[in-house]
């Protein structure tokens, strides 16, 4: 009995709230990866899955596209986005150029620059 309550106590204590919005952007079709921005916890970096250039969209938290970033690589297939500060330093946006569905890339690449300003 101890067991079963223990169980139902952790999953209602364990609830979580999400917010839906819906991007409001032609450019941002095939969002593959987000990662919020150091700068504002109300803005996010997002960017496309394969077919799309080297951009990542500056987003707000309703969806709104505010700015678009390209950072000048020939890509394949992004997968993923994430962001790291090192200590002392700018933020640095990383971006993974990961994608493999049918096991034919010879490499990946990881890409990796400073985050833009956002004002």
């Amino acid at each position: 009995m101890k067991n079963i309550l223990f169980v139902l106590f952790f999953f209602t204590a364990s609830i979580t709230f999400a917010q839906e919005n819906h991007l409001q952007d032609k450019d941002i079709n095939e969002l593959s990866g987000l990662v919020v921005s150091s700068k504002s916890d109300n803005l996010m970096w997002v960017h496309n899955d394969s077919g799309d250039k080297s951009y990542v969209y500056l987003i707000n938290k309703e969806g709104k596209k505010l700015t678009t970033i390209n950072y000048g690589k020939q890509v394949k297939d992004c997968e993923d986005i994430a962001l790291y500060t090192p200590k002392n330093q700018k933020p640095q946006i990383f971006v993974g150029d990961i994608g493999d569905n049918k096991s034919k890339r010879e490499y990946i690449s990881l890409y990796k620059f400073d985050e833009p300003n956002t004002d």
